[in-house]
């Protein structure tokens, strides 16, 4: 029989029973679907197993039959809804019934024993529902899937645009609901300062700032945060984002929150994104960093120029200084042009406009080289700050290429850890408090004139002990030593033109003052220097019978200074002028109107004798000066002499005399002075240019005699 056919007849006969069920005709058992070319039968008494699984059971009796039981159990199957048959339905549909019966009713009979095995036939048919049930659960899958897709909501991405801002949140799917929306308000910026601010760089200037609250709103209106804190994107476009000028910063702050969180920016072009895992306030900051401009005094620069040199770019529409009267800004035709009017310490700015932006540049005088902060004004430098570790410390004579002039106001003040100061020639005004407080100075020596000490330039500095003037001073103001407890020497080496009262007021540890000049010429100019009141505290005044001073040649050669020796009157007897090259240079003669007076060093003079107001030069000439040294034989028949030539100072020179046939070397002599110690080979280092004569003689009959008895 064919397969469909004998299919067919099952189906029939299943529908058959449920019929005869349904009616109470015929209490049948079981149907079992035949495996043979049989159609089937009744099921053996001795063969339960052959009902299905999913039929109502049957209550078996002592023969086997069904019980009264089974019309009532099929009864309430009915009533729920399920197709009345001998096997119950799992889906309660028709088609899937019938065909669960068909199958079942083929698996009991294959497994009753007394049956044997299938046939090939009843093994295709097993193969052919096997597929069936596969295809039908493959369908089953994908339809739950289906579901599951249904329920996942899609990806978000909205936008709004506020003031010119465009915010834009993105997320993936499933982290908002369906129906989700973005709301995005401006609040004012003053709302999350307090949380910023700390969490801000500390040199950034702010230039623009705007404060959104964004919210994402369910379907009903709710606000809502990201599923299980997952991330979101948040993005802000604006053309300020693109601004060389600006940095551009985002931060998250949560409602009450005490600190911002600064979040990680990326940036193309006119949009910055930040990840969030919530919502609530975001702040947009742009900025840019401190700027400063070193204005030297007197100078005058292109605005272009302070631009580039702060790392601004773009056309200036505007610009605003802090103080006109020290430095303007003028549009002259080939742009904005910066004017210093004169040198300042105080800190200044400029307010440059830059595509309708100010930007704020803070300008200063001031410039660092070393330990020392200082500016220039017109050409020379004035020190305004000192950052060093103290001790001794000796003043440059310059600084950033230009010589230092001026020791500015409370430059030194305070630094206690000072020990000794030295103030080169060339500094020629020390301003009001330059070295107040500083309380382990224990020496200070100027070694050349000045044209100024102010008020209290070294008062309370309590551990000073001796302060000398190589040169000559103009004025010194109230109370610049005053309180300086410790000081018990001050030596004046020059002139002092005026001395104000009380300079030295509060000094206790007074033993000498040496004043230049005669005791008449000192009281005119120095009156109650040590302070009105304080007659006890007088210190031993010692004067020069004239007015000695010196000066040195070039300026930045070296020093040079005067000292005198005491007589018991307090008269000074005699002078020392000592001269101290600086490095690379040394010391070549003293000059006095022009003529070389003396080549030693130190050279002295008689006070009694010397010249009044006279001004002694001390010559120095850099080491890299060539220098010639000139050899003669004299006579010229008596020998030959070698090793002359060009010099450099300190390089040694060696000058050989041979005497001739019938000639012996005498000795050398300078400027018709004899040479002492100098051999016919003579070496000695080179200081100055020199011309020297080898001097021969006849042999004579003692000289033979000489060389028998020595035997040479």
């Amino acid at each position: 029989m064919a397969k469909q056919d004998r299919k067919r007849i099952n189906r029939a006969i299943a529908l058959v029973a449920s019929v005869v069920l349904a009616v109470g005709l015929v209490p049948v058992p079981a149907i079992a679907v035949g495996t043979g070319d049989e159609l089937g039968g009744l099921a053996s008494e001795a063969s339960p197993a052959a009902a299905t699984p999913d039929a109502v059971p049957l209550t078996q009796g002592d023969e086997g039959t069904a019980s009264d039981e089974q019309p009532a159990k099929a009864e309430r199957a009915d009533d729920n809804g399920s197709e009345t048959g001998a096997v119950a339905s799992g889906d309660g549909k028709d088609d899937s019934g019938a065909d669960s019966a068909d199958s079942d009713g083929a698996a009991a009979a294959d497994s009753d024993g007394d049956k044997g095995q299938p046939s090939d036939e009843a093994e295709q048919t097993d193969d052919d529902e096997a597929s069936a049930k596969s295809a039908s659960s493959d369908k089953d899958k994908d339809k739950n899937e289906g579901k599951d897709a249904k329920s996942e909501s899609p990806a978000f991405a909205q936008s709004a645009t506020v003031d010119g801002v465009t915010v834009t949140v993105e997320a993936d799917a499933g982290v908002f609901p369906e129906g989700a929306s973005l709301l995005v308000e401006n609040v004012p910026s003053a709302k999350t300062e307090a949380a910023v601010a700390p969490e801000r760089d500390a040199d950034a200037n702010v230039a623009a700032s705007c404060t959104f609250d964004v919210k994402v709103l369910d379907a009903n209106g709710k606000e809502i945060q990201p599923a299980d804190g997952r991330s979101v994107k948040v993005s802000f476009k604006a053309a300020e984002v693109a601004d060389p000028n600006l940095d551009v910063s985002v931060y998250h702050v949560a409602e009450g929150a005490a600190r911002a969180d600064k979040l990680d920016v990326d940036v193309s072009g006119k949009t910055a994104t930040a990840e969030s895992s919530g919502f609530s306030f975001y702040t947009v900051e742009f900025t840019y960093g401190d700027l400063q401009y070193v204005l030297k005094g007197g100078e005058k620069v292109a605005l272009a120029d302070v631009l580039a040199a702060v790392g601004l770019s773009g056309e200036a529409t505007g610009v605003e200084v802090s103080d006109p009267a020290l430095f303007s800004a003028s549009k002259e035709s080939g742009g904005w042009v910066i004017t210093s009017h004169e040198a300042f310490s105080s800190d200044e700015w400029m307010r440059v406009t830059i595509a309708g932006r100010a930007y704020e540049i803070k300008v200063t005088d001031s410039q660092v080289e070393g330990d020392y902060t200082y500016v220039v004004d017109n050409a020379y430098a004035v020190i305004t700050g000192y950052s060093g570790a103290g001790g001794a410390i000796a003043i440059p004579s310059e600084l950033g290429g230009v010589p230092v002039k001026v020791i500015g106001f409370e430059a030194f003040m305070g630094k206690a850890g000072i020990t000794s100061v030295t103030i080169p020639a060339g500094v020629t005004g020390i301003h009001d408090r330059a070295f107040e407080e500083c309380t382990y100075l224990a020496s200070v020596v100027f070694q050349g004139a000045v044209g100024n000490i102010g008020n209290s330039a070294f008062r309370e500095c309590s551990s000073l002990g001796s302060v000398v003037f190589q040169g000559a001073v103009g004025s010194i103001g109230d109370s610049a030593f005053s309180n300086c407890s410790s000081l018990g020497s001050v030596v004046f080496q020059g002139a002092v033109t005026n001395m104000a009262p009380c300079v030295f007021d509060g000094c206790s540890s007074w033993g000498d003052v040496y004043c230049y000049g005669t005791q008449d010429q000192w009281m005119s100019c120095a009156s109650n220097y040590w302070g009105t009141g304080n007659e006890y505290m007088k210190p031993r005044e010692h004067y020069t019978a004239c007015n000695v001073t010196t000066s040195p040649s070039p300026g930045n050669g070296g020093s040079s200074k005067v000292e005198w020796t005491w007589r018991d009157d307090d008269i000074a007897s005699a002078g020392n002028l000592t001269a101290t090259p600086a490095e690379g240079y040394h010391f070549a003669s003293w000059t006095k109107g022009g003529a070389v007076v003396s080549t030693d060093n130190p050279c002295r003079f008689d006070a009694d004798s010397a010249d009044s107001d006279a001004v002694y030069v001390a010559n120095f000439e850099p080491n890299s000066a060539t220098y010639t040294i000139s050899a003669a034989a004299d006579p010229v028949v008596g020998g030959t002499v070698s090793g002359g030539g060009t010099f450099t100072y300190g390089q040694e020179a060696t000058l050989t005399a041979k005497p001739s046939e019938g000639y012996v070397f005498d000795c050398w002599t300078e400027d018709g002075s004899e040479v002492d110690g100098a051999d016919a080979e003579y070496t000695f280092p080179v200081t100055a240019s020199r011309t020297l004569v080898a001097n021969f003689r006849q042999v004579s009959i003692r000289d033979i005699a000489d060389q028998v008895y020595t035997g040479s």
